[in-house]
């Protein structure tokens, strides 16, 4: 078991581990509260029947001096349920907490007015589920309740403290763990922004809680009538998280919570201030404050009137707008989409909240405007939609330095450079694979960049494919088009390989014989063999280049009685490599010679009188040498049958001055042998 650091940071008020999560605040008086939190039913269980201990330290400070140091110890466990009971608040979350916890403890009589009452018939797994959820919530409402559980503890805080280490022990698995509160740097958690609108005879409120769920299992609204003066709650009860764990009381895992306040009349003035409510019953120090008057927005659009199209292509637009929303309008915006499939985007901004008329330049050739009024609360209202045709007559320049490649996937990059003309609305590309021929646009829409990435088949014939680009402006003027680029496809397609004709041998060497690849982009050839019956590897035998290759090859390495195999492979000018051809093999014939043996030498032993040292060397092996020797003129004859596996031999009756004449051959263990070799002689 081990010692586990990990702890909260200056602000955060929250830090969890597997079994626990948990909470601290400093109060504005200075007391600190501390909330653990059981995570599973496992640790839930434990807490109940094992008391916790929790050993508060004087933190280190070392700019000032301070060593760590211990102040207390506190056990931390329930009250017994006798005690509880005389103590309960007559709360309902305080029954709840009693119950959750000592289930076991108490008579039916007072679990039948719980949660946990026989009636709702829960399973043992159910009503264990219960058992924390409730508990665990029940604490949020009251501090009082989560020190009647056990589950935390409260102090003031010690003058010249500035930072608690806090030691808890033990948890499930028999871990400690060390949790740090630094009261210098403390500040109270922050809240979600409280979004406000104050319409017709209502406010409609919203926040977003999605990043405060660690910090608040809920939130209360306080309003005031009287400009700040008293706040009053707006709900009875917090309203609580759509994700909030400790109780899923809510299918709607929203991550806004909204309200919506209905008031008799327009004019009140309202101050709405969003406060969390913490874990550790109470709620937050800071708050998102929103105020305003009711009924000062926006609930009517603008009228659009009427739409004037110049020659110099901008669009007049004219609107009215009921003057008794006016003063709630921050600005007007106009509109505009190239069609009734698109989506509008903001042709022009920051129109003052008087003016009824602009002129705004037409970028599309079909014009859809609106009128959009912006209300100091963020509201947008739009005008229905007017159609301007733009007037244009002239094209746009043409597009220049068109260029582009095809990798080997068969991905195309095209670039080219384009024009800044105000009125461009981009470009048309098109495509063929005949030189001749026209080329058909691939693009039904302009291409507002001047890069494209498109795709071509590797599998095709062809190996060149063409493009050219046009621009195209607003009105529909097109431009000249480009010169035709043509690129030409990598080559992905291996070249045919060479084919053997016959395959012959003369008991000393093979013949083979074969016709060339029929692919025209073959740049070499290859020939290699392998020794049968492993075939393991195959050698180069021969490499050629195209205008070299020979219609025959004679392989005179051969041994006697080995039987081999050959295959042909071609390259080709983009380095692909073909199939292997059609494999020939043959046996050469074994006429019963054996390779001869080679640098065979005599020389006198090192030791004075000792004899002949003769050598050899052989790449077979034999089952046996035999030696022959002659002196002078005399014939020879076997002197020593050696064994296979040496390749040296000292003849201890050799003297140089008798003139000893020796040789040698091998043999085989199927009677084949090596030829004689020549004579050396000892003198």
């Amino acid at each position: 078991m081990g010692l586990i650091f990990w702890g909260a940071s200056a602000g955060a008020g929250y830090a969890q581990e597997a079994d626990y999560q948990f909470f601290h605040k400093v109060e504005p008086n200075g007391s600190v509260k501390l909330r653990f939190m059981p995570l599973s039913r496992t640790a839930f269980r434990f807490a109940n029947r094992t008391p916790q201990q929790l050993e508060i330290f004087r933190g280190a400070d070392p700019q000032r001096g301070i060593t760590p140091q211990r102040l207390r110890t506190i056990t931390l466990a329930p009250l017994p349920p006798e005690e509880w009971l005389e103590n309960l608040t007559g709360g309902y979350w305080d029954s709840s907490a009693l119950a959750g916890i000592h289930y076991e403890r108490l008579p039916d009589s007072y679990l039948d007015s719980t949660f946990l009452a026989e009636e709702y018939e829960d399973s043992d797994n159910q009503r264990e589920a219960l058992r924390l959820g409730f508990t665990n919530f029940a604490q949020n409402q009251d501090f009082s309740i989560t020190e009647k559980a056990g589950y935390g503890h409260q102090w003031e805080r010690e003058d010249g403290v500035t930072r608690y280490g806090l030691k808890f022990y033990p948890t499930p698995t028999g871990d400690t763990l060390y949790y740090e509160i630094d009261l210098a740097n403390y500040v109270p958690p922050p809240v979600p922004v409280l979004n406000a609108k104050f319409k017709e005879r209502r406010v409609s409120l919203d926040w977003n809680f999605k990043e405060f769920t660690d910090l608040y299992y809920g939130y209360q609204l306080f309003r005031s009538d009287d400009a700040g003066q008293t706040f009053y709650p707006v709900f009875n009860t917090p309203l609580i998280n759509g994700m909030d764990s400790t109780l899923n009381t809510t299918l709607n895992n929203s991550e806004v919570l909204v309200r919506t306040e209905s008031f008799t009349e327009n004019g009140d003035s309202v101050i709405y201030r969003l406060h969390g409510a913490d874990y550790l019953g109470g709620y937050s120090r800071q708050y998102s404050q929103r105020s305003g008057v009711v009924g000062s927005d926006i609930e009517l659009s603008p009228v659009l009137d009427k739409t004037i199209q110049t020659d110099s292509n901008y669009a007049v637009i004219q609107w009215s707008f009921d003057e008794r929303f006016a003063p709630y309008v921050e600005e007007f915006r106009i509109l505009h989409r190239p069609d009734s499939e698109s989506e509008s985007t903001v042709a022009l901004a920051g129109i003052p909240p008087d003016a009824r008329e602009v002129a705004v330049p037409m970028r599309y050739r079909s014009n859809f405007y609106r009128v959009q009024a912006i209300s100091f609360q963020g509201t947008a209202l739009a005008s229905f939609e007017s159609l301007v045709l733009m007037y244009d007559v002239d094209p746009p320049a043409v597009p220049q330095n068109l260029s582009g490649k095809i990798d080997s996937n068969g991905i195309v990059t095209l670039s080219w450079s384009g024009s800044n003309e105000e009125d461009l609305a981009g470009y048309y590309l098109f495509k063929g694979f005949f030189r001749n021929t026209e080329l058909a646009m691939i693009t039904p829409n302009p291409l507002t960049e001047t890069a494209y990435v498109d795709t071509v088949s590797m599998k095709t014939g062809n190996d060149t494919v063409f493009y050219q680009v046009r621009s195209v402006d607003f009105r529909g003027n097109g431009s000249n088009f480009t010169p035709r680029l043509a690129l030409v496809k990598p080559d992905v397609f291996p070249p045919a390989p060479p084919q053997f004709k016959s395959i012959e041998e003369d008991g000393t060497l093979a013949i083979l014989h074969w016709t060339r690849s029929p692919s025209p982009d073959v740049v070499t050839y290859r020939l290699y063999r392998t020794e049968l019956p492993d075939a393991k590897e195959w050698e180069l035998l021969e490499e050629w280049d195209e205008g070299e290759f020979p219609s025959r090859y004679e392989d005179a390495s051969l041994l006697p009685g080995r039987s081999y195999r050959y295959v042909l492979r071609a390259e080709d000018d983009a380095g692909l490599l073909s199939t292997d051809s059609q494999p020939v093999s043959l046996r050469l014939r074994d006429s019963g010679l054996r390779p001869p043996i080679e640098n065979f030498s005599v020389r006198e032993a090192e030791a004075p009188n000792s004899g002949a040292l003769l050598r050899w060397e052989y790449g077979e092996s034999p089952r046996a040498f035999y030696l022959y020797r002659a002196q002078g003129d005399r014939p020879t004859s076997l002197l020593k049958v050696i064994g296979g596996d040496q390749r040296s031999f000292l003849d201890p009756t050799g003297r140089p001055n008798k003139q000893y004449r020796y040789l040698i051959r091998a043999l085989f263990p199927n009677g084949k042998v090596s030829p004689f070799t020549e004579e050396v002689v000892f003198e």
